[in-house]
């Protein structure tokens, strides 16, 4: 039981770890959409 609980905690914490840095991504990429966009409206 112990072995299979510590590798479900293992693999929701990948899927947090994966979640997070999707985060950061889709808003680096937010963040480098508006700067485009600002260039092209000056």
């Amino acid at each position: 039981i112990y072995l299979t609980e510590s590798k479900e905690s293992g693999i929701k914490q990948m899927n947090n770890v994966i979640k997070y840095f999707e985060f950061i991504e889709s808003k680096s990429i937010a963040l480098y959409f508006q700067k485009r966009l600002n260039e092209l409206v000056d």
